[in-house]
């Protein structure tokens, strides 16, 4: 009986003291991003609009014009200045440019969570407020909005600036 006890205690250290945690929310992980990928692209109403209004715009059309009857009343309501930003995703058809946008939105996830844990800030951590945010994350790619590359491109910009600003008081 001793002997199982034991047995069972060391199973238990080993088993507290490995990466289970790690293995559970990678594999949680993976399946959410499989979620997100499916309701994605199944969704984009934003990003669909932004390739329509692109597209008009190469004919010469103007991105304004109403087609709101193919997505509930979204029309194209930004600054001209936002077009040439989707300019890549003119040459591919809708749907490979959903894709498209899908996986730069999980890259750009992806590339703040590393920035996080580059910066300091633990792996554990950083992957446990990517998945407190989850629905943040999900509305952002199911709608296919921008906000998740301008998070990744200030973050890049803060690296770049601590880079250039470093003085030498020597």
């Amino acid at each position: 009986m001793k002997l199982c006890l034991t047995r069972f205690y060391l199973w238990k250290k080993n088993f507290l003291l490995s990466r289970w945690p790690e293995r559970f929310f990678g594999i949680l992980g993976f399946f959410l991003i499989l979620r997100l990928l499916k309701l994605s692209v199944e969704a984009s109403s934003d990003f669909e609009v932004y390739w329509y209004a692109i597209t008009a715009w190469i004919v010469g059309k103007s991105p304004y014009s109403p087609y709101s009857h193919m997505f509930h009343g979204l029309v194209f309501k930004y600054p001209p200045w936002i077009l040439p930003v989707f300019l890549p995703f003119s040459i591919l058809s809708l749907n490979l440019a959903k894709w498209s946008w899908l996986f730069a939105q999980v890259a750009a996830i992806f590339y703040s969570i590393l920035w996080l844990t580059q910066h300091g800030v633990h792996r554990r951590i950083a992957l446990s407020v990517a998945l407190m945010f989850w629905w943040i994350w999900l509305s952002h790619a199911y709608f296919g909005q921008v906000t998740v590359f301008l998070l990744a491109s200030a973050l890049w910009a803060c690296d770049q600036r601590r880079q250039t600003m470093s003085f030498d008081f020597k």
